[in-house]
């Protein structure tokens, strides 16, 4: 499946609890589809295209369990 563009899925600013990665230790609140676990760096997305902020959201957001 082809990556979706951002503009597609209202990627914007995220909340404390629903973000795509992690930004503090031990967070619960980032999504599963983000790649490059990192605190302050920009990683990248299963299904979206482009650089990920891990402070960011987007509309396809699954929380990690």
């Amino acid at each position: 499946m082809p990556k979706l563009p951002k503009e597609e899925v209202n990627y914007s600013r995220g909340m404390i609890h629903s973000h795509c990665g992690p930004c503090f230790t031990d967070d619960q609140g980032h999504c599963r589809h983000f790649i490059g676990r990192g605190f302050t760096t920009s990683g990248t997305c299963e299904v979206v295209q482009g650089p990920i902020d891990p402070i960011m959201w987007c509309e396809k957001f699954k929380k990690i369990k």
